[in-house]
């Protein structure tokens, strides 16, 4: 932790993981103080992690498996990966790279609040088929968010592999 006074901010270099079905794992930094992630946080199995103050990513991983991320202030992403499937329940700013599903998976990743992604930030999804798909891709970031840099996706199939990316 650093800080002093009213103001205490915690930063994690290691490994915090909730994996508890139900349950809830806090981590108050007091005042003005935030919870900085530099390290891995893993959050499974319907474990919640709520954060008093926001929740800023300067590096590292936050995992999703069926959890929730709850921070009362916004989520940044200034670098590292936020990947897997579950809940962001703050505004988001991305910086870093997301991932729903995973590095290797199909999955929801649903971001309860606006989502912002800079020039750096890249968002990166998957699609699974079975036959070459035949529908035009499209997203909706009018209402909710306002995005640059970059959106990519592959898509999988007993066909062939592609990737492609686009400038936002």
């Amino acid at each position: 932790w650093a800080g002093g006074g009213n103001n205490i901010s915690i930063v994690n270099q290691g490994t915090i993981t909730a994996n508890a079905a139900g349950r809830g794992f806090f981590i108050y930094a007091r005042g003005s103080g935030t919870f900085t992630n530099a390290g891995a946080v893993r959050i499974e199995n319907g474990a919640s992690v709520y954060t008093v103050g926001d929740y800023l990513q300067t590096a590292g991983t936050l995992f999703l498996k069926r959890g929730v991320l709850d921070p009362s202030g916004n989520a940044t992403i200034l670098g590292g990966t936020v990947s897997g499937t579950g809940t962001i329940r703050a505004n988001v700013t991305n910086s870093g790279t997301i991932l729903p599903g995973g590095t290797s998976g199909i999955g929801k990743l649903q971001i309860e609040g606006t989502y912002t992604q800079t020039a750096t930030g890249a968002l990166r999804t998957e699609i699974s088929t079975t036959t070459r798909p035949t529908w035009n891709l499209a997203t909706d970031f009018s209402t909710q968010s306002s995005s640059s840099g970059a959106w990519s996706y592959g898509w999988q199939s007993s066909i062939r592999s592609e990737e492609h990316t686009s400038e936002l």
